[in-house]
């Protein structure tokens, strides 16, 4: 993201991730208004393509579109609604998703703090057979 004046940023964010339906894959363009007491809203809205399930036992391919609200302090966390609408095979899929998001130093820190967690975890277990 760019900061393009003392209260307002832009950049555009790239999304790589799985669920029950095969991978999701996201481009959105994204906007950041800083508030009052270091409040921010964000809100993105780009195009998606993931996998859907709409049976059970078959997994196939839909494009749509993604939007996302976030209201957040500083850029440390926030809370996030994301909506998708998706078509695939002559039927259109939606969905709506909450949750809490981390900035990017929370998330980094957060993100080494559990590798090292599993490499200690793994390398205590390796131990314990000998």
């Amino acid at each position: 993201m760019r900061n393009r004046t003392l209260n307002r940023a832009d950049g555009y964010t790239a999304e790589l991730g799985f669920n029950e339906g095969g991978v999701r894959v996201a481009g959105m363009r994204r906007y950041r208004f800083w508030m009052p007491k270091q409040q921010l809203l964000d809100i993105s809205v780009g195009i998606v393509h993931l996998g859907v399930r709409p049976i059970p036992e078959r997994h196939v391919a839909g494009n749509g579109l993604t939007a996302d609200v976030s209201y957040g302090w500083r850029d440390l966390a926030g809370a996030t609604l994301r909506g998708d609408v998706v078509r695939s095979q002559g039927h259109t899929f939606g969905a709506v998703y909450t949750g809490v998001k981390l900035g990017s130093i929370p998330a980094l820190l957060g993100t080494a703090t559990v590798a090292l967690y599993i490499g200690l975890l793994i390398l205590a277990l390796g131990g314990e057979g000998t």
